[in-house]
C-alpha cells in the first residue's frame, strides 16, 4: 500500500474520513477547477501505523518519495482531525516546514511532526477545547514562488458583517501570521469595494477573482469560509480553506434607526412602557409574516447607557426568513449609503413562510377600509381620554387608566406601523408606473398636495395665526384661536415617542413666541403652490388616487397615535402628584426616572430615583458608536481625539486593564492573569501569555495575525497595527481597549 497519494477529487473521496480537512478540503478548489499547487498527502492510517513500528513506515515513506520527488522546492503541513472544523480552527497551531529542497528534508519534517505534533505552544489551546484523541495526516505541496500571498473572508470574522475581507503581503503568507507584518486590506459589499488601499501594490483584477472564486466555493461549502491563496509568476493558487470558526449567533445593535423614534436619553419610565407598546407591534407584524412566538419583545431592542439601540441581529434573522438578505442590515445600521440592486430574493426558507405572507396580504386587501375603522375607533378612544378629568383620579384609577392606555396604544401602534409600509409599498409602485412610462416625477407631489394633510400640519395652522395676529392684534378673538390650536395640538412635544418631554399645551407663552417668529402662509413657498401636470392615462389616475388615499391615511393615523400616546404624561404626573403626597417622590418629575412596573408596586426609593438622575447627567455627555457588537456594554465609549490611539481589530469587545509590555519570550514571566499585553508581533510560542490576557494590542499584524486568531477563539479583544504602540505604552499604565472601533484610551 502506498503511503504517500496523490490530491485528487477522486482519492479524497475514498479518504474522506482517513484525512485531516486541511487536506480534505481542497476537494472544493479542484471542484471548481481552481489552481492549488501540485500536491499529495499522507493518512491516519500511515500515522497509526508509525506509532507502531517506526522503522518500517519511514522506509516505505522514503521509497514512495522516489515515485514523487522532483528537482523542486516543497511545503510539508500537518492536518490533524481536530483542525480547520467549524467549533476551533486551530489556525497556525501546528508546525509548517518550508523551503524543503531534498528528500532528507522532507522525511525530517515529517518525522518531526509525528514525533512532536503536541508541544508547549499548542497545549494550552488543545486543553481549552478539549482535544485529546489525535490523529495526523500530512500534507506535501511543491513549494510556489509567492510574489503576493493573502486571506479573503467570506464574512467580517469581527463585526459579522456580511462583507468579504480580503488581506494580503507581499511575499509569502507566513509573513501574514507571525511575521509582524502588516497587510493592505479591501473589504467588498453591496457590490462593490468599499474599503481600499489608497496606492495598492496588488491589481485590482486579482482581487477580484479571488473574491469571485471564493464565494462560488461558499455556495457548495455552505458555511462562511476564509481562504489563504498566493499569486506566483501573475497565477493566483489557491492553499487552504476552513470555516470561519468564531461567526456566532451574536447580538449586533444599532442605533441609526432607533434615535429617530427615540433620540437622546431615555428616561426608564419612557422605555418600559414604550417598549410593550411598540415592539409588541412589531412583534404581531413579524409573526403574522413568519411564526407565532417567534419574536421576544424585549430582544427587539436594548437600552444602552439610555440610548436605544435596535437587536440587528434578530431583525437580520428575519429579514433572511423573508427573502432579504442579511445585507439589508448594513443599510439599516447605517454602514452604507448604497443599497442593492434585486434586494427581494426569495429563497427555500422564504418559500415555507409564503402561505403565512399570502394571507397576511389577503387580509389587508381591504386595509384602506380597516385603516378608516381605526380611525374613527380611536378618534373616539382619545375624545374620552381628553375628557378624562385627570387630578380627581384616584392612585388605584389612575394605575387603571394607564394600563387600558397602554393597551389601547398596543393596537394603534400596530397600525402606526403596517400604514406607512402599506403607503411605501404604494408609492413606489406608483413611481416605477411613472418612470416607465417617463412621466415627470413631480407627479408624486401630489401625494403631499392634499388640502386635508394641512388639518395635521401645526406649522399650517401656525402660519394662520401669525397671519390674523398681523391683521386684527392680540384680541379675544386671537386668544380663542390659540386655544382652539392648544386643542388640536396642545399634546405636541420635543419628542412624540418621550412623554416625559414637555407638552405645548403645559407652555402657552411659548406657543404666543412660535406664532410671533412663524412666516405667514404667503411668505412660504410650499409645493402645494405649484401646479402639477396629470397626464391623460386613466390608469395612473386610479394608482394616484389610491396612493393618495393611503398617504392620507398614515398622516391621519400617525397624527392620533402620537396624540394617544401623550397622554400617558398627564396620567403619570398625576400618579407622582399621588406619590409626593405619600412622601414616596419629591419632584413631579421624578417619576420618569422608575421603571412602570417598580410604580405599580412602589418597590422603589427616593435614593433610587437620585442615582438615576446622577446617573443619566454623567451621560448625558457620552459620545456611544452607531453599533455596539455583544451584549456585554462598557462603562465608557471611546472618541477617536489626540489621546487616543487607533488600530484595526481583529477580535471585538471591551476591555479596561493594566498594561505589559512584552517585547520577547525574556518578558513572558511578567504577563499577569487580566494584563493587556501589547506586542510587537507573535507567533505559536507566545501562546502561554495569550491564556493570560485580557486583552491584546499589536503594533503589527492583520486578520490572520496568529495573535488575532488565537483572540477570536479565545473570545478576548484584539487590536493589531497600532503604530508605535511599544514605545507609547508602558508596563501597569491603565488603559481602556474598544476593540469594536480599533481605539484604546490612555488613563
Amino acid at each position: 500500500m502506498n503511503t504517500i497519494k496523490k490530491l485528487t477529487i477522486a482519492n479524497l473521496k475514498k479518504d474522506k474520513l482517513n484525512v485531516g480537512k486541511k487536506i480534505y478540503n481542497n476537494i472544493f478548489f479542484l471542484k471548481k477547477d481552481v489552481k492549488i499547487p501540485n500536491s499529495f498527502y499522507i493518512n491516519y492510517k500511515t500515522y497509526e501505523n508509525y506509532r507502531k513500528n517506526k522503522e518500517e513506515i519511514i522506509s516505505k515513506i522514503k521509497n514512495d518519495l522516489e515515485n514523487i520527488f522532483e528537482n523542486k522546492t516543497y511545503v510539508v503541513r500537518s492536518s490533524i482531525n481536530s483542525e480547520d472544523l467549524e467549533e476551533s480552527s486551530f489556525a497556525g497551531q501546528f508546525k509548517t516546514f518550508l523551503n524543503l529542497k531534498s528528500k532528507e528534508d522532507l522525511i525530517k519534517s515529517i518525522i518531526n511532526i509525528y514525533d512532536e505534533i503536541i508541544d508547549d505552544r499548542n497545549k494550552n489551546y488543545l486543553e481549552k477545547f478539549g482535544k485529546k484523541d489525535f490523529k495526523v495526516s500530512i500534507l506535501i505541496q511543491e513549494q510556489v514562488i509567492s510574489e503576493f500571498s493573502g486571506v479573503i473572508f467570506t464574512r467580517n470574522p469581527v463585526n459579522y458583517l456580511n462583507e468579504v475581507v480580503i488581506e494580503y503581503v507581499k511575499g509569502y503568507g507566513e509573513l501574514l501570521v507571525d511575521k509582524g507584518v502588516t497587510p493592505e486590506r479591501w473589504r467588498y459589499n453591496w457590490e462593490m469595494w468599499v474599503d481600499k488601499p489608497v496606492n495598492p501594490k496588488l491589481d485590482e483584477k486579482y482581487l477580484e477573482d479571488i473574491k469571485n472564486k471564493i464565494l462560488e466555493i461558499k455556495k457548495e461549502y455552505k458555511l462562511e469560509i476564509d481562504a489563504e491563496w498566493t499569486i506566483s509568476k501573475g497565477e493566483i493558487y489557491f492553499l487552504q480553506l476552513r470555516p470561519i470558526t468564531t461567526i456566532k449567533n451574536i447580538n449586533i445593535y444599532s442605533n441609526n434607526l432607533s434615535k429617530e423614534f427615540l433620540p437622546g436619553l431615555i428616561k426608564p419610565l419612557v422605555w418600559s412602557i414604550n417598549i410593550p407598546v411598540v415592539n409588541s407591534a412589531w412583534k404581531k407584524l413579524f409573526e403574522n409574516l413568519i411564526k407565532k412566538d417567534s419574536v421576544n419583545i424585549h430582544e427587539l431592542a436594548k437600552s444602552i447607557h439610555y440610548r436605544a439601540y435596535f437587536n440587528m441581529g434578530i431583525i437580520g434573522e428575519i429579514f433572511k426568513k423573508l427573502g432579504m438578505p442579511r445585507e439589508l442590515l448594513e443599510l439599516l445600521m447605517g454602514v452604507y449609503p448604497k443599497p442593492p440592486k434585486n434586494m427581494f430574493k426569495p429563497s427555500l426558507k422564504t418559500m415555507i413562510y409564503l402561505p403565512k405572507m399570502l394571507v397576511f396580504i389577503i387580509k389587508n386587501i381591504n386595509f384602506n377600509s380597516k385603516a378608516k375603522n381605526i380611525i374613527k375607533t380611536y378618534t373616539e378612544k382619545l375624545e374620552s381620554y381628553k375628557k378624562i378629568d385627570f387630578n380627581s383620579l384616584s392612585k388605584r384609577e389612575t394605575i387603571k387608566t394607564i394600563d387600558q392606555l397602554i393597551e389601547d396604544t398596543k393596537k394603534l401602534a400596530y397600525f402606526n406601523i403596517v400604514t406607512p409600509l402599506a403607503n411605501s409599498f404604494r408609492t413606489l409602485g406608483l413611481k416605477k408606473y411613472i418612470e416607465k412610462r417617463q412621466y415627470s416625477l413631480d407627479i408624486l407631489k401630489e401625494l403631499s398636495n392634499q388640502p386635508e394633510i394641512k388639518n395635521f400640519d401645526p406649522n399650517y395652522h401656525l402660519s394662520k395665526l401669525k397671519k390674523q395676529l398681523i391683521e386684527k392684534g392680540e384680541g379675544a378673538n386671537f386668544e380663542k384661536e390659540v386655544n382652539s390650536f392648544i386643542e388640536k395640538f396642545g399634546l405636541l412635544s420635543d419628542s412624540g415617542n418621550d412623554f416625559s418631554k414637555q407638552q405645548w399645551q403645559e407652555n402657552r407663552k411659548m406657543i404666543i413666541e412660535m406664532v410671533k417668529s412663524q412666516e405667514t402662509i404667503e411668505d412660504q413657498e410650499t409645493i402645494e403652490d405649484k401646479e402639477v401636470n396629470i397626464p391623460n392615462d386613466k390608469n395612473l389616475k386610479k394608482r394616484l388616487k389610491k396612493s393618495k388615499e393611503i398617504h392620507l391615511l398614515k398622516e391621519k393615523i400617525s397624527f392620533l397615535y402620537t396624540n394617544l400616546y401623550q397622554i400617558f404624561r398627564p396620567l403619570f404626573l398625576r400618579l407622582s402628584e399621588i406619590f409626593i403626597n405619600e412622601n414616596l417622590l419629591d419632584e413631579k418629575e421624578d417619576i420618569f426616572y422608575i421603571k412602570y412596573e417598580k410604580l405599580k408596586k412602589e418597590s422603589f426609593t427616593k435614593n433610587e430615583v437620585k442615582t438615576i438622575k446622577e446617573d443619566m447627567k454623567e451621560k448625558e455627555s457620552m459620545t456611544l458608536p452607531g453599533t455596539i457588537v455583544g451584549d456585554k456594554v462598557p462603562d465608557h465609549f471611546i472618541t477617536q481625539d489626540k489621546s487616543s490611539l487607533k488600530g484595526i481589530p481583529v477580535s471585538n469587545g471591551y476591555y479596561s486593564g493594566k498594561v505589559s509590555i512584552i517585547k520577547g519570550i525574556n518578558d513572558f514571566s511578567k504577563v499577569k492573569k487580566g494584563d493587556i499585553i501589547v506586542i510587537p508581533y507573535s507567533d505559536i510560542s507566545w501562546n502561554p501569555i495569550f491564556y493570560k490576557a485580557g486583552a491584546i494590542i499589536s503594533e503589527s499584524g492583520g486578520m490572520l495575525s496568529h495573535s488575532a486568531i488565537i483572540a477570536r477563539e479565545l473570545g478576548i479583544p484584539a487590536i493589531v497595527s497600532v503604530e508605535n504602540v511599544l514605545k507609547i505604552l508602558k508596563d501597569d499604565q491603565n488603559v481602556f481597549v474598544d476593540a469594536n472601533q480599533g481605539f484604546i484610551e490612555t488613563k
